[in-house]
């Protein structure tokens, strides 16, 4: 007969203390095995890089997350990240946290100014090219350029900016810590 673990029955594991804080609203394999996730994504869901907190996982997940945000995809940027970062094992977490940047509140001011943006890298179209469009596509094709152009160089400009700069700031703490353990040996 198998020794009973702590605080449990014989052959069980052992349990994990509850999650504090904001570790609690990151999902366990536990709760994502054998989930519609699980089914859909496969093992790419267990992905270490895509779960913990390392260097380059972390920082290209902010910056995927960034850039995802700043996309006029408002409704569907957690599915994006989420299929992104799985596919490419970036951190998960992170980027859907960055995905927050366009929020309800948020969301007019920010795709207000990459329209403005747009409109200084690709003007309105000529009243002549849009004269064959009506309704609904005639709007789509008047002020959509110049959102997703506007939206495509912003996400992408602060998307690698925020890239760079997660990987200089984990780089300084790094050396910040590395340089305090040293002096205290």
């Amino acid at each position: 007969m198998e020794p009973a673990a702590p605080g449990g029955l014989p052959g069980s594991e052992p349990k994990r203390p509850p999650a504090t804080g904001w570790r609690r609203y990151i999902p366990t394999r536990e709760r994502l095995n054998g989930s519609w996730l699980h089914r859909v994504f496969g093992e790419r869901l267990f992905h270490p890089k895509v779960w913990h907190f390392e260097r380059e996982s972390t920082c290209l997940g902010l910056g995927i997350g960034v850039f995802i945000a700043l996309t006029p995809t408002f409704g569907f940027q957690f599915l994006l990240a989420t299929i992104t970062c799985l596919a490419l094992r970036v951190n998960l977490p992170i980027a859907l946290a960055a995905c927050l940047i366009t929020n309800p509140l948020t969301a007019p001011v920010v795709y207000a100014a990459q329209y403005q943006l747009g409109l200084l890298l690709a003007p309105l179209p000529s009243p002549s090219e849009v004269d064959s469009y009506k309704g609904a596509l005639r709007v789509l094709v008047l002020y959509g350029k110049p959102l997703i152009v506007g939206s495509l160089v912003s996400g992408g400009v602060l998307g690698l900016t925020s890239y760079a700069v997660a990987r200089l700031c984990w780089q300084l703490i790094s050396k910040l810590v590395h340089g305090h353990e040293k002096s205290h040996k």
